[in-house]
């Protein structure tokens, strides 16, 4: 009878679990468009989806080893097996024994791949296989059980044996496995709840923000490597991005490195018979990721969940967004099109919810410069034409080396395509962070620097200790590769 009630939690868990990590795998994927799983938002079990599914993990590892243990005493003392000997008893042992297999690897390949203490590209896609086509496995052998039950119904296959033994042997041993189960999801939950750290030490010195590393400028800086999974264009979709930070009482400075096979400066204008237009592909309510740019986000978060916390997915139809419940969190996005050029970073912050398509997402104070789209969507034509090759990929409006559009000046063929950003630096509290990258050999070299203080209400204050969210976008507007667990950023004094 325990055992039943164990296997049919295990069961009706494991159903949790899988609609929980489907809902994360469609995480802002357009496929399956005509079913909207949104509904799976309302099943709260302690915090947003992803915590979600980890409590369910911890719950299943806990139910299975139960089962094992109080389930090996049962073996131990089992008489009077029915149908023992007969294929289909055979069969039914292999395929449960294959079902428990796979469940037992694809949650601690589950819980190892949230934990964020693995940060091998190769031992991270390895873990993260494991835990996607397990899940595959014991789909199919669980629908396959579920067929031989009622093929061999008839040759009593749920119950092939009884147990000896008394109430009250039972009932220790049940205690006993229940302790060993506890203390084995505890040594698991304490193993995996290490802290994914990088500590901002105290060097006094200022590299020059320029997207490079040269000479000592990172030396002696401490240094962090993660995953990043998940988004578009990434190759088998993750990447590893390497981090490093210092300070020297005035300035932070971080340095980020990350895998790109290719840059992209893909925010253009394309002249067409009935005029100019925004260079797009075909429309998606989950952004562009085709013609767009390179970016790289971070965020600052007063709660330990991070930019998990925040996180709220959207479904087949709607992209998710970000947005707090009663606080702010400082937000730094660079892009390699609309802030690379002004050697800036867009200084934002989300907070409470404004709309479903921009979520919490705030900007901060400026009066004025930045980037917006070289398109006047009113006459369907660019505002500005480039006057030098530099400024193949955006307008740097700072310069005097582009013209005002003119029909006269319109010599284009159909087809052709000219810068689709106007660049300048921005103006008031969005002006405060300084960020540059280069990209080389593949890879993304990204220096930013800010204030520890900057006075804005908005800002993070950058001391003591504070939570990372970290993200990458390549050629992608909203679809990015994410860091599951946050990183714990601490100041050193």
């Amino acid at each position: 009878m325990i055992i039943r009630i164990v296997k049919l939690l295990i069961l009706i868990i494991s159903i949790l679990s899988a609609l929980t990590g489907i809902r994360i795998w469609l995480f802002n994927e357009s496929i399956l468009p005509n079913i909207a799983l949104s509904w799976i938002d309302t099943i709260q079990l302690g915090g947003n989806i992803f915590n979600q599914h980890l409590i369910l993990g911890f719950a299943l590892l806990g139910l299975v080893i139960l089962l094992a243990a109080f389930g090996s005493w049962q073996f131990i003392r089992k008489r009077d097996v029915k149908v023992a000997g007969k294929p289909s008893w055979v069969l039914k042992k292999s395929i449960l024994f294959a079902i428990y297999t796979l469940l037992g690897a694809s949650i601690l390949s589950g819980l190892f791949t949230y934990s964020g203490h693995v940060n091998d590209l190769i031992l991270y896609a390895t873990v993260n296989n494991v835990h996607t086509y397990s899940f595959y496995g014991l789909a199919g052998l669980g629908l396959f059980y579920l067929i031989l039950l009622f093929v061999f119904r008839k040759d009593q296959i749920g119950s092939d044996y009884k147990t000896t033994g008394s109430v009250w042997a039972t009932a220790a041993v049940l205690l006993t496995s229940l302790g060993i189960s506890v203390l084995g999801v505890y040594s698991v939950f304490k193993y995996l709840e290490r802290p994914v750290t990088i500590i901002s030490k105290n060097i006094y010195r200022s590299p020059i923000i320029d997207g490079r590393t040269s000479g000592i400028e990172w030396v002696g800086a401490d240094s962090l490597s993660v995953i990043a999974s998940g988004g578009d264009n990434f190759p088998n979709e993750m990447t590893q991005v390497k981090m490093k930070s210092f300070h020297n009482f005035q300035y932070i400075f971080f340095l980020f490195q990350w895998a790109d096979p290719e840059p992209s400066f893909n925010r253009s204008v394309i002249k067409t018979d009935s005029g100019w237009i925004e260079l797009k592909s075909e429309f998606s309510p989950f952004g562009e990721s085709v013609y767009f740019e390179d970016q790289l986000a971070i965020s600052f978060h007063k709660s330990n969940s991070g930019c998990a916390q925040s996180c709220h997915l959207g479904n087949s139809i709607r992209a998710g967004s970000h947005y707090t419940q009663g606080d702010t969190a400082d937000l730094w996005v660079w892009k390699a099109v609309s802030t690379n050029p002004a050697s800036e970073g867009d200084d934002g912050w989300w907070g409470a919810k404004l709309n479903d398509s921009v979520g919490g997402r705030h900007f901060d104070n400026s009066p004025g410069g930045g980037y917006i789209s070289n398109l006047n969507e009113e006459w369907d034509e660019p505002y500005f034409l480039p006057g030098h090759h530099a400024f193949d990929n955006w307008i740097w409006t700072q310069s005097d080396k582009y013209l005002p559009y003119r029909a006269s000046l319109d010599n284009y063929q159909i087809g052709a395509t000219l810068p689709g950003m106007l660049v300048s630096r921005f103006t008031g509290d969005r002006s405060d962070l300084y960020a540059k990258g280069e990209w080389r050999n593949g890879v993304w070299t990204l220096e930013l620097s800010r204030r520890i203080n900057t006075g804005s209400p908005f800002d993070a204050v950058l001391r003591n200790e504070v939570t990372i969210g970290l993200a990458v976008f390549n050629n992608s507007e909203i679809k990015h590769a994410y860091h599951i667990i946050s990183v714990i950023f601490v100041v050193e004094d």
